[in-house]
């Protein structure tokens, strides 16, 4: 009989060594402010430019380095693998980004703002929570993007994973 569980440092050893790159040393591509990023965002979707959409995503190794050690998911009872996480957070942010490209087709978004419900500190980042963008006459500010994380004062969006 071989069990089949190992330890989460064993895992995360076994994901990045998956990557086949070194860790990287920043968030790549990130910006140097929220409202810069969530501007960015706002134009790279009127112009359905998911080439930069997908740059302004936290990636693979941003994930395993950055993210993924500090997440509930590495302690009782919430653990999980990272290559599992990652498949969840990757796969959720790409049905979100395809709903985005879905619902915007149009050039224009009224785009008038946004607004941030908190910012939950982990370990050297900070994460924004319940991020929402104020569009035409709405309201209530609709969740576009997932998490945003903030580390060394520069931001990306863990995921695209939203409310549509």
């Amino acid at each position: 009989m071989v069990d089949s569980v190992r330890p989460v440092d064993e895992d995360l050893r076994r994901f990045r060594a998956q990557l086949g790159r070194p860790a990287p040393r920043e968030l790549e591509g990130a910006e140097p402010a929220r409202d810069q990023l969530v501007r960015a965002f706002v134009r790279a979707l009127e112009r359905r430019d998911t080439a930069r959409l997908a740059a302004m995503a936290m990636n693979a190794a941003e994930f395993a380095y950055f993210y993924y050690p500090y997440t509930i998911y590495t302690h009782p009872p919430y653990t999980q693998a990272p290559g599992l996480v990652w498949l969840l957070t990757e796969q959720n942010g790409r049905k979100g980004l395809v709903r985005l490209l879905r619902r915007f087709q149009e050039s224009r978004m009224d785009y008038r703002g946004y607004r941030c419900g908190r910012v939950e500190p982990q370990d050297l980042n900070l994460l924004h929570l319940d991020c929402g963008l104020l569009i035409g006459n709405d309201t209530v500010p609709a969740r576009l993007f997932g998490t945003i994380i903030e580390r060394n004062g520069r931001f990306k969006f863990v995921s695209y994973s939203n409310g549509l």
